[in-house]
């Protein structure tokens, strides 16, 4: 049985992570079993119960393995005693769905833990407030970030999910689930060890959650709880950003892209379901997101069989400071075809400053998520286990203005708050993070960090809509030792199509990249690569597998496309292939 898999981990913070698992995981320690169903009555937060025997929905505690952590702040505690050490909390989802169901999008409002011994609506601590939108298909084998918090050491009973809203897309349409409860509660003993990270597993079982009944769907959860024992660090989850994928046109590929820096380039590894055998699907990253195509900004190995990786000339920081999207096409044949895509995650870096001598600095990211824009601020600890207002204020570190939004509590050195507001609008006035001593000593600040102020666009007289202009495409099909002559007009693609050996194409000359223009890397049979030439002028490109190979790109300020024939073909010559710094 395959089951989808949701980890919460509980340390110095709690992280909320989504995951993807095609296995059970391996326990890390003797598992404390819990099996409970749903009560007989009604009530408004209705619980699972142990009972001698599992039911449906189900809830079982079983060990997990320790993933990488992240943290937040508590939300406030009608008890205000000291609280003697802190721990870390992970979530992870999974997901195996029935036959025929291509997406389930789960909306959550809330994540809570209750502390053992505590009764009804008692002992509930909010562990993350308004997690993003998760779709269960979407993120088989990967682990994303939901959120994160921090939790006082001790024992916890059980952990509440509020359900808002599942819509499940099967044969192609979209259908809203029925949800029995709004509130799945799963029952199972865990420990938050100070200073150290536990991780939870929800572990879905999909195939009876999604109940397809005609033309109705339910969402009847059916979930185990699995704790393993408190670490010193949770291993790391899949490194990266991960971009979750979405299903175009009822293309049915669905799936992620991680993006990893690698110095001042980006890795992009696409995994997605895979199209027809063997057929090369064209990737970019383009301009805009996936409503509106803008133009390629960098080309990817094509994708096939679901798989690509690609390193760009791009940092990770610029990939996230504009609005990107990683778009995948149907094939070379059908390029204007799009299947899959899915938006690169905003995210400002603010670097946080010491004041007054606190000796307390770091940095807080802000990350975009629609309409509003997640905070997670970092920095050195201040006393163990205090708590420290902060806030995102107007004006500058120089001059403390009014309190704009409030932020989660600092403890240990984290705090995570979903704000209301958008990045870009956080960017668009004066703003400043601000920390404080501590809620007896609000008045005193410990460290201040500006969010760098982005002018907004200078507005544009309105004009009526113009002809969508059809784009100028020049294919380039290379079957022999030979690179033709290629003429494009300004703004026009050039796509290469590779029916031959492995080449690159690179722009230079002798085997050798010039540093200014395009390289494609490892060029494949069967792939394509695609660029925008955006300045009039000559561009020769070469091969770095065998250099004796050359041709030209030559811009124009108008005209039609044309491809030159190809030279006569002569044996090429140059480094082994795979051998030229790929």
């Amino acid at each position: 049985m395959r089951y989808s898999k949701l980890l919460l981990g509980l340390g110095l913070g709690l992280t909320l992570l989504l995951a993807a698992c095609g296995a059970e995981p391996t326990p890390t320690s003797a598992p404390t079993r819990v099996v409970a169903t749903p009560t007989a009555t009604p009530a408004p937060s209705p619980t699972l119960r142990p009972t001698t025997a599992p039911a449906t929905p189900t809830a079982t505690a079983t060990s997990a393995p320790p993933v990488a952590t992240a943290t937040r702040a508590p939300a406030p505690t009608a008890t205000p005693a000291p609280v003697p050490g802190t721990g870390t909390v992970e979530v992870r989802v999974t997901d195996r769905p029935p036959e025929g169901v291509t997406k389930v999008l789960v909306t959550a409002s809330k994540i809570e833990a209750q502390r053992s011994g505590a009764d009804g609506e008692a002992g509930w601590t909010t562990l993350v407030e308004s997690p993003p939108v998760f779709d269960l298909v979407a993120v088989t084998g990967l682990e994303g970030v939901l959120g994160s918090a921090t939790l006082p050491e001790g024992s916890y009973q059980q952990v509440r999910l509020a359900v808002t809203k599942v819509v499940v897309t099967e044969a192609g349409q979209d259908k809203e689930a029925e949800v029995p409860s709004d509130k799945l509660q799963v029952v199972g003993t865990f420990q938050v060890a100070a200073g150290k990270t536990t991780v939870l597993t929800l572990d879905f079982d999909a195939d009876k959650s999604v109940v397809l009944a005609g033309p109705r769907v339910q969402f009847k959860p059916v979930v185990k709880l699995g704790a393993a024992a408190p670490a010193e660090k949770a291993e790391s989850p899949r490194k990266g950003t991960v971009v979750l994928l979405g299903e175009l046109g009822k293309s049915g590929q669905t799936g992620v892209a991680v993006l990893k820096a690698v110095g001042d380039r980006t890795e992009v590894t696409i995994d997605i379901k895979a199209g027809a055998s063997g057929v090369a699907q064209p990737a970019h990253i383009h301009d805009k997101d996936c409503t509106t195509a803008g133009a390629v900004k960098y080309p990817l190995t094509s994708v096939v069989d679901g798989k690509s990786t690609t390193v760009v000339s791009a940092t990770l920081a610029s990939l996230q400071g504009s609005q990107f999207a990683v778009r995948v096409h149907k094939s070379a044949q059908e390029a204007a075809t799009y299947v899959a895509c899915g938006e690169v995650p905003q995210k400002l870096t603010v670097a946080i400053k010491e004041v007054g001598g606190s000796g307390q600095s770091g940095e807080a990211e802000l990350t975009s998520q629609g309409d509003k824009t997640e905070v997670t601020v970092s920095i050195k600890p201040g006393a163990a286990g205090v708590a420290q207002p902060a806030h995102i204020h107007d004006k500058d570190c120089t001059t403390a203005g009014a309190v704009k939004y409030p932020l989660t509590s600092v403890v240990d050195g984290k705090s995570r708050t979903v704000v209301s507001a958008t990045l870009a609008s956080l960017q668009g006035s004066q703003f400043a993070i601000r920390v404080h001593k501590s809620a007896q000593e609000v008045a005193t600040y410990v460290a201040c960090g500006e969010v760098p102020l982005v002018a907004a666009p200078t507005p544009t007289p309105t004009r009526a809509p113009a002809a969508t202009a059809t784009p100028v495409v020049a294919q380039v099909v290379i079957r022999t030792f030979s690179f033709p002559d290629v003429t494009i007009p300004v703004g026009g693609t050039v796509t290469w199509v590779n029916e031959h050996i492995e080449h690159t194409i690179t722009s230079g000359a002798s085997g050798r990249w010039d540093g200014r223009g395009f390289d494609s890397g490892r060029f494949l049979p069967g792939q394509t690569f695609s660029y925008i030439f955006t300045t009039v002028g000559t561009f020769p490109y070469t091969c770095k597998v065998h250099t004796n190979l050359t041709g030209t790109v030559t811009v124009t300020a108008a005209g039609n496309p044309s491809v030159g024939a190809a030279p006569s073909s002569t044996p090429g010559t140059g480094t082994s292939s795979g051998d030229y710094g790929y």
